[in-house]
């Protein structure tokens, strides 16, 4: 900023004149005017609102004549052990003024910045900051500044000086009184015109410190923020994927008092910290699992611990497939928890090709090592919400079984409470298949061994029943696991006969393809009780049968009306 140049001050010359006479003939000391009477003591330092800095000897004597009452110590003034500076207390007009000096012989600009720290610390309730003294000027009349002898230049912020010589081409110490007493007539000057109740309005000089602290914290922030998002950049990121994207803008969530019971239990597993990683939420179609899901991500979102959210739709490039699914994981956690991004961003500067490696490697590096090594900074353990919706949606089922065990593997792995709400259809195909498969393999397994103790005449092959056989029944059970339980209890019911003659009964019903699953369930189990019975057995099952079912069909005909 260009400094305003004023020049010598005629009309103050007669308060400095006496000043002046006195450096000229006597020691460097304060004078006293006769303006001050009997010295003052202040009930608290916090009455002085005014900060005035001399770094020479000659600056602090003019500054102390030109009180207009002079103080001693206030009450309650303890000067720190590392504050250097030497206090003079006293008035200006109706303000209030401490001036600090630099130790003797100290001086430059790193000296007057730790006086001037100091004086903030032991004065907290400084309003403003005044550094007055002398210095040097180079005339530039190519600029049009005529800087002479005597002049004072003011800058900012707030630095006034007088001008004592012309720098080193003519250096002149006899100006630097004459100098130091103009400046300091200036700066009196300059407070008396300050109102007290207009200083009363502004900042506080420790206030204007700790906000540019704040600045520069936020900064340096934004800084790094700016330093991963570039890192980041490079991944993969699938649009509309987030529940607060553009594409989701005008979906619906929850109205207000319905679903209440549900969102009270999602949030409840989000709270628990003994509560699985997952929770499962399915439905059909149409019955609102993705308004709870945008519900729930929006209201963990309120409360900060969302880390993620990836709605799935199916037919769309970036939200139908696992393409982009880790990659924009990974860039939600890094935005939505400032601890995990740096290691976030350090396995993307790692690997520059990490999202075109597998998906298990992706999560990995990206997912699971960051939030592991973000452990390390944390006070707490926090939770982190992932919501992931429509999975059922993802077009290749291998990737959905994918999806459910990598977030498994979080429960410990990672020091953080991480829950993942997921919701589908209530069908996943290939999971359910699989498990069932599975489960039949293993309970067919122990029927053959079971039936090979009892009757060592007539054994069960080794590989009964047949990879075929099992892979129809499995076919016929999905999704119904009671299916294939109730199957598995007929065959191996020993009083109905030959566990084989019985799978072949079940089979023989599954390729009914115009029967219902719960006719092709029971059928054989039904007509099974009456085989090779015969009179009055067959009737009393026949009966009993009746009696039971048409109790049933009774209370729902009852329940209906």
């Amino acid at each position: 900023m260009t400094p305003v140049i004023w020049p010598a001050l005629v009309l103050l010359a007669e308060a400095v004149n006496h000043t002046y006479n006195s450096f000229r003939t006597g020691p460097l000391i304060p004078v006293d005017l006769g303006l001050s009477g009997m010295r003052t003591r202040l009930k608290s330092p916090d009455l002085y609102t005014i900060g005035w800095i001399t770094a020479l000897p000659i600056e602090l004597a003019a500054a102390t004549a030109l009180l207009d009452e002079h103080h001693v110590a206030p009450e309650g003034f303890e000067q720190r052990p590392s504050d250097t500076n030497s206090y003079t207390w006293g008035r200006i007009c109706e303000h209030n003024v401490v001036i600090a000096s630099l130790p003797a012989g100290v001086y430059g600009i790193t000296s007057a910045a730790t006086t001037a720290l100091n004086l903030i610390h032991s004065f907290p309730h400084i309003w403003i900051g005044l550094l007055v003294g002398i210095r040097g000027g180079i005339a530039r009349p190519d600029l049009d500044y005529d800087i002479r002898l005597g002049d004072v230049v003011v800058s900012q912020p707030d630095v006034i000086r007088g001008i004592c010589d012309y720098a080193d081409s003519h250096k002149n110490d006899r100006w630097q009184r004459y100098a130091a007493a103009i400046a300091a007539a200036f700066a009196v000057e300059l407070v008396e015109y300050v109102p007290v109740g207009q200083l009363e309005a502004t900042q506080k000089v420790v206030e204007v410190i700790q906000s540019l602290n704040m600045e520069v914290c936020n900064l340096r922030t934004s800084i790094a923020n700016i330093g991963r998002h570039i890192s980041l950049d490079g991944l993969p990121n699938a649009k509309g994927a987030s529940f607060d994207s553009h594409a989701e803008e005008h979906s619906p969530t929850c109205l207000p008092g319905t679903r209440m019971e549900l969102l009270k239990d999602i949030n409840r597993w989000v709270n628990d910290q003994n509560s699985k990683t997952i929770f499962w939420l399915n439905g059909m179609a149409g019955t609102g699992k993705s308004t709870i899901a945008r519900t729930i991500a929006q209201m963990r979102h309120k409360r900060g611990d969302l880390g993620a959210s990836f709605f799935f739709k199916r037919g769309e490039t970036d939200r139908g497939s696992l393409a982009k699914f880790v990659p924009t994981v990974a860039r939600r956690l890094a935005w939505n928890m400032p601890e995990v991004a740096p290691f976030i961003k350090n396995a993307a500067d790692a690997d520059s090709a990490i999202a075109d490696k597998a998906v298990r490697e992706q999560f990995e590096k990206l997912v699971q090592e960051p939030l592991l090594k973000a452990t390390a900074t944390l006070l707490s353990r926090p939770s982190v919400v992932i919501v992931v919706n429509a999975l059922d949606e993802c077009e290749r089922d291998a990737d959905i079984k994918c999806v459910l065990e990598l977030f498994s593997t979080l429960r410990f792995a990672c020091f953080l409470y991480v829950r993942v709400l997921v919701t589908s259809r209530p069908e996943l195909p290939s999971i359910i298949k699989h498990d069932i498969a599975v489960f039949l393999r293993h309970e067919f397994n122990s029927i053959r061994e079971n039936f090979n103790n009892l009757k060592e005449d007539w054994r069960l092959p080794v590989n009964w029943p047949t990879e075929a056989d099992l892979i129809k029944l499995t076919m016929a059970a999905v999704p119904l696991f009671i299916y294939a339980a109730t199957i598995c209890r007929f065959v191996n019911d020993s009083c109905l006969g030959n566990p084989d003659k019985l799978l072949q009964s079940v089979l023989h019903h599954t390729s009914n393809n115009y029967a219902s699953k719960l006719d092709i369930t029971y059928s054989p189990v039904l007509k099974q009780q009456v085989v090779n019975r015969l009179g009055r057995e067959r009737r009393n099952i026949i009966e009993s049968f009746c009696l039971i079912v048409s109790t049933i069909i009774t209370l729902v005909y009852t329940d209906l009306q």
